[in-house]
């Protein structure tokens, strides 16, 4: 008797644990894709102050000129090097991302234009 609870609370705990997987997997699939191509200028600061680049086939441009070509993009991150800077943003939504690194401040990046 209580062999047979055991594998019926083993198969239950299975079944939940996958359910939970599927609905976790259902609601990053339903997530909105971030274009990360295009131009992004900050946010929440004087225009004069706000950081912009571009992100383009080619590499990240800053005042126009390619300041470097590798870059990594997933569905919601997108990260870059500059010298010894690394730089992560993460999308708030498809207009918007969040720059986490470096961390002097978190600071957002409204999109414009974006294509690809």
């Amino acid at each position: 008797m209580r062999k047979n609870f055991t594998v019926t609370l083993a198969f239950l705990v299975t079944i939940l644990a996958l359910a939970l997987v599927g609905f976790q997997y259902r609601a990053y699939m339903n997530t909105p894709v971030t274009n990360f191509y295009g131009s992004w200028i900050e946010q929440d600061v004087p225009a004069y102050l706000a950081e912009t680049f571009e992100i383009r086939e080619e590499g990240v441009f800053i005042n126009g000129s390619i300041v470097t070509t590798d870059f990594d993009v997933t569905r919601d991150s997108l990260s870059f090097t500059i010298g010894d800077k690394t730089y992560r943003f993460s999308a708030i939504d498809q207009f918007t991302i969040l720059r986490e690194a470096p961390a002097i401040t978190p600071a957002t990046f409204s999109g414009r234009g974006q294509s690809r």
